[in-house]
């Protein structure tokens, strides 16, 4: 009788073991963020995509230099902020765009001084959503002024489905 009884508390165990990690593994988040921004004052043709050059940070692999988009792995919540910077006398909007739709936009401009300005965004995401950066309109300015790296575009997980 004991070895049937320490049998049986051994699978027991296992299998209460087996439903812990099974537990943990589905409490497991995954990991994306990406910021990345520009290296030097960029001209931007009309409708001209942003093409950041500079990779900070890319957890997960999400920012496509190539394409020059991030490209949602995993859906949930994300955190998408993008700062514009332009020289003085001059105006820029840049969009933020979501598979060719814009979702946002970043104005910056003065008639005095350098000028950055950003924008952030609370949105759901889904798997394969693309999201970038682009010039758009009304802007004075085809330029991206870069003196101190402000010209940034960032995405981050903050809660996978």
């Amino acid at each position: 009788m004991s070895r049937f009884m320490c049998e049986y508390e051994i699978r027991e165990t296992l299998t209460n073991l087996m439903d812990r990690i099974s537990k943990l593994e589905a409490q497991q988040r995954p990991a994306v963020s990406a910021y990345v921004r520009l290296s030097e004052t960029t001209t931007l043709g009309t409708s001209g995509r942003v093409k950041y050059n500079i990779e900070i940070t890319n957890i997960g692999g999400a920012y496509n230099f190539e394409a020059s988009q991030f490209i949602v792995p995993v859906p949930g919540i994300y955190i998408v902020d993008v700062t514009a910077c332009v020289a003085n006398s001059e105006a820029m909007n840049i969009n933020i765009i979501k598979d060719g739709l814009k979702i946002g936009v970043v104005r910056s401009g003065s008639p005095d001084y350098v000028d950055c300005s950003s924008a952030s965004l609370s949105i759901h995401l889904d798997a394969g959503d693309n999201i970038w950066a682009e010039r758009g309109e009304p802007s004075y300015s085809h330029s991206l002024f870069e003196g101190r790296g402000w010209n940034s575009f960032a995405a981050t997980l903050i809660h996978a489905d």
